[in-house]
């Protein structure tokens, strides 16, 4: 397992400089310092009570002093000290054990933490205890469920850090800190939170809350209906209040309410509600007066990743307008936008490259330019995954503006216009052969393939012979045997003059063996009796060549008139070449041996 890295909590300045303690630390093994520190190291991390009377309240009570220690490693230590790192490994490994018997489920207490009605943590100094700082901010319950990653829990180390280290910066409490790092894995129940008395160190403290003190008692203010007051005294005449246990169930679906993942739904059905309100022809409410709330909900679900959220927003408001209405337009086209478009695509592209049927919903309730955006993203995302999200979407636009796309492909960078050939093809595949010929004028290796890729998808025509034969002067050798092998699998016979063209214009210049090869057995199938006789030349020329000896590129030549001949029967053609064998150069000869090798693996040719 790789070490865990530290994570980055904010700037501490009231965090004390203990530059020579650190030093001393880093110098001793991790494991053994972490060691050491626990019997007697700083105050700040001597370990709370062990506690734990069971496997799991033990489990739960070494991952939580294993939390608490990590946390407060940070006043002393720098991030990149390796006692850090200790500290790391052991909330990690000590969470993951405490999670095997389950869900842990902490009850929140002022300096207590209770699993399943077991104490599992016990601090009472108010500066040291994780539970009191937690209590304090509100938190009630916080639940940690056997499938939390890593990530998570590295996060809800850093925002106790926070509040160990800058407890005097204007950071928010822990409450909106948990809320806002999105768990997916981790639940918090909280209720507005208290400041203790004597943690207010302001100077004037005491003497301001004297003077609140003093107010309150002439205050004429009236408070919310339901604020927490003093029960009225009922008299005589009333039955006696006492305590009656709530029902669990009803007590957990009330929990649930002010949990994090409830947010998301309390704001859509809010945005529901109030266009309902809006709806009413009895209520002078409208659209403009709710539309504030609509943004800030709608950035909210946008900043969460809450695509379903969002988009049953986008389905909820496009069903209150009309079609034609142009404030529904309006609005609605500010749902998505290109840097809206980017965070979703992100987020959905993690670990999967499908995209969710949901966002091709919003994306068509939303008017708005989508295919021109998509075009934008991938100009800059570099993320494989995230371009073939792209990539599927602008598929999904293609269908209706392919001249668009078509377009596009001559103008923009090579590894953008390959995404939007492949696009284009996939969208609307008769015009596969119009998107390669607009990307032919590119020399780039990478289009290249994916031009290939498309014509071996589409029907032989004289436009994809025409592409294909273009492409056999690409500088890759792998491009113009990929070109060659697909030319040659429609066996056309016209080709024959082609490739023979081809072989006399290039043998002197760029042709390579492999590809001579190809050429000079093609040669073979698609004419054998011209092939005969053209080659038979290539080997042993006669007249005025013979007599002058070789001639430009007579190498390549004869390698492919070697491939050639050893295709067609007859003992002539066997023995000639033999004799290209024995008057060769060392690589030559070897063909022509691997070549008469081949002629007793394979059935020749009979020319007729």
């Amino acid at each position: 397992m790789d070490t865990p890295q530290p994570p980055s909590p904010a700037a501490t300045p009231d965090a004390p400089n203990e530059e020579n303690d650190a030093d001393a630390l880093v110098d001793a093994p991790a494991d053994a310092q972490a060691s050491d520190e626990a019997e007697e190291g700083p105050p700040e991390l001597i370990e709370e009570q062990a506690l734990g009377s069971t496997p799991a309240g033990t489990a739960a009570n070494g991952a939580l002093r294993a939390l608490s220690r990590a946390a407060r490693s940070f006043l002393l230590y720098d991030p990149s000290n390796d006692a850090i790192r200790a500290f790391l490994r052991d909330y990690q490994d000590a969470t993951n054990e405490a999670l095997t018997f389950g869900t842990m489920d902490l009850e929140m207490r002022p300096f207590e933490m209770v699993r399943d009605g077991e104490i599992v943590y016990l601090e009472r100094d108010r500066e040291r205890s994780l539970a009191f700082r937690m209590f304090r901010d509100g938190v009630r319950r916080l639940t940690v469920e056997p499938g939390v990653e890593w990530s998570e829990l590295l996060r809800l180390l850093e925002i106790l850090s926070i509040r160990y280290t800058g407890v005097r910066q204007q950071e928010d409490d822990i409450v909106t800190l948990l809320w806002k790092a999105g768990f997916q894995h981790i639940e918090v129940a909280a209720v507005e939170g208290f400041v203790p008395d004597d943690d207010d160190d302001d100077e004037g403290a005491a003497a301001a809350r004297a003077a609140r003190a003093a107010r309150r008692v002439d205050s004429h203010v009236e408070v919310p209906r339901d604020w927490d007051q003093p029960l009225p005294d009922l008299g005589d005449g009333f039955a006696t209040l006492r305590f009656v246990a709530p029902d669990p169930a009803a007590l957990e679906a009330l929990q649930e309410e002010g949990s994090s993942s409830a947010i998301a739904d309390n704001a859509l059905h809010l945005v529901e509600q109030m266009l309902l309100v809006v709806a009413d022809p009895t209520d002078p409410t409208e659209i403009s007066d709710i539309s504030s709330l609509l943004q800030e909900v709608r950035d909210f679900l946008l900043s969460e990743g809450q695509l379903d959220s969002l988009t049953q927003m986008a389905r909820a408001v496009s069903a209150f307008f009309k079609e034609d209405d142009e404030g529904a337009m309006a609005l609605l086209s500010t749902f998505i936008n290109e840097r809206a478009m980017r965070r979703i695509i992100r987020s959905t592209s993690k670990g999967s490259d499908e995209v969710p049927a949901v966002l091709y919903e919003l994306l068509d309730l939303v008017p708005s330019d989508h295919l021109s955006n998509l075009i934008i993203l991938l100009q800059t995302e570099r993320a494989t995954t995230s371009r073939t999200v792209i990539r599927k979407l602008i598929t999904h636009f293609t269908t209706k503006r392919s001249q668009y796309v078509l377009d596009k492909i001559g103008q923009v960078e090579s590894g953008v216009a390959k995404d939007l050939l492949r696009a284009l093809a996939d969208a609307v595949p008769h015009l596969a052969v119009d998107a390669v010929e607009a990307a032919a004028a590119r020399a780039d290796t990478e289009i290249q393939y994916e031009m290939l890729r498309v014509l071996d998808e589409v029907e032989n025509s004289d436009r994809k012979r025409k592409l294909l034969m273009a492409m056999l002067d690409a500088p890759i050798e792998d491009v113009r045997m990929k070109s060659l092998t697909q030319l040659l699998a429609s066996r056309e016979t016209g080709m024959y003059t082609e490739l023979v063209q081809y072989v006399e214009t290039h043998a002197a210049s760029r042709l390579q063996p492999k590809e001579a090869a190809l050429i000079g057995r093609s040669l073979a199938e698609l004419n054998p009796r011209q092939a005969q006789r053209l080659l038979s030349g290539w080997i042993r020329p006669r007249g005025l060549f013979r007599r002058f000896g070789a001639v430009p590129g007579q190498k390549m030549l004869r390698w492919t008139a070697v491939s050639g001949i050893g295709r067609l029967n007859g003992d002539k053609n066997e023995d000639l070449v033999r004799w290209m064998a024995k008057q060769a150069g060392e690589d030559l000869r070897r063909h022509c041996m691997h070549t008469l090798f081949l002629r007793r693996k394979e059935p020749v040719i009979d020319v007729r």
